[in-house]
């Protein structure tokens, strides 16, 4: 299981770590005025084009203070921070969203308990999580299991692309639950037969080291919208497409190819889809070819295939034939 990071020492190696990975990232320095929930204050921060995030970082009395905003800030100008992965550094300390952690390989991974707000009315935990389309799982803080979301791994190339999708994603659901209600996702969850209750997340998804699914999730949903789709996502769906009263296409992605992830794709697709009254198209989406025959069977059963391969610079590219052939007459 996941543990925490409570030791002040390992937490100041895995900062100092982090740290080492980002800042030569963020190399152009810009000095702004930074406002937040009740204040503002000025500050240097860095600046990465490649990830279109500007950061922030120190220490102040127990908690390690790491902010992120999107965009590049102008000389002088006044910017929100978009969010923040702090971290306590003396105790647990649950009011703090960001932790340290050991993962089951005893790699050192970089969460967030998800408790985002900035003073906005109906934005807390709770509804962050039902809207988060990355990895959430339980891990053991001190003898207590809590849910957080794993951003990625210390030390991993793809650490820094998480970050900013975990950055961009507070923005999207900052803006979502902002907005005016659209679309009805509740008429698509399950009832639980004894209690009454929403089933979330009842099928857990495979993980593996890299935690890239968020990545991939995150890039197809960018495509999607870019070509005047809308899209959404649950605890049960990874991403689907929708038209504010239907969901069209059901997407399951596997950021590897096993038996497992198999079996799991198809269950998901086809238990998911169940309280969906309308046709929906349902689509496994992977990085690996499947056999011929494998992927006949599939498509027997009603579910298409979407193949992408990662590029250079650690972007999932999706096979444009595919893609347009799943979203042709929407």
């Amino acid at each position: 299981m996941i543990e925490t990071i409570n030791n002040p020492l390992k937490i100041k190696s895995a900062y100092n770590r982090l740290r080492s990975q980002l800042l030569p990232l963020f190399s152009e320095k810009i000095t702004c005025t930074i406002g937040y929930h009740g204040g503002s204050f000025q500050e240097t921060v860095g600046y990465a084009a490649s990830l279109d995030l500007w950061y922030v970082s120190w220490e102040e009395a127990d908690v390690i203070k790491n902010l992120f905003g999107t965009g590049r800030p102008v000389e002088d100008g006044m910017y929100s921070m978009t969010g923040q992965i702090n971290i306590p550094t003396q105790r647990v300390n649950r009011s703090i969203g960001g932790s340290f952690a050991t993962g089951p390989a005893k790699e050192t991974l970089l969460m967030h308990r998800g408790n985002i707000g900035g003073g906005k009315k109906d934005i807390g935990k709770h509804s962050f999580l039902e809207n988060y389309r990355g990895d959430v799982e339980e891990v053991n803080e001190s003898g207590i299991s809590a849910d957080f979301c794993i951003i990625g791994e210390i030390g991993s190339p793809m650490l820094p692309q998480q970050i900013r999708d975990f950055i961009y994603e507070i923005s999207r659901i900052k803006a979502l639950l902002s907005g005016p209600a659209t679309f009805d996702i509740n008429s698509f969850r399950f009832n639980d037969e004894k209690g009454g209750k929403y089933v979330l997340g009842s099928l857990k998804r495979n993980k593996n080291a890299s935690r890239t699914h968020y990545l991939i999730v995150n890039q197809l949903a960018g495509v999607l919208q870019d070509q005047g789709f809308e899209v959404g996502s649950d605890r049960n769906r990874d991403l689907f497409i929708h038209d504010t009263r239907q969901i069209k296409v059901l997407f399951e992605v596997k950021s590897c190819l096993s038996t497992q992830n198999l079996y799991s794709a198809v269950g998901q697709l086809l238990v998911y889809s169940i309280p969906i009254k309308n046709k929906v198209r349902l689509v496994f989406v992977l990085p690996d070819k499947l056999e011929p025959p494998v992927a006949k069977k599939l498509r027997s059963f009603g579910i298409d295939i979407l193949y992408f391969k990662w590029s250079t610079d650690m972007e999932p590219v999706f096979v444009k034939k595919s893609l347009d052939r799943i979203t042709a007459d929407l």
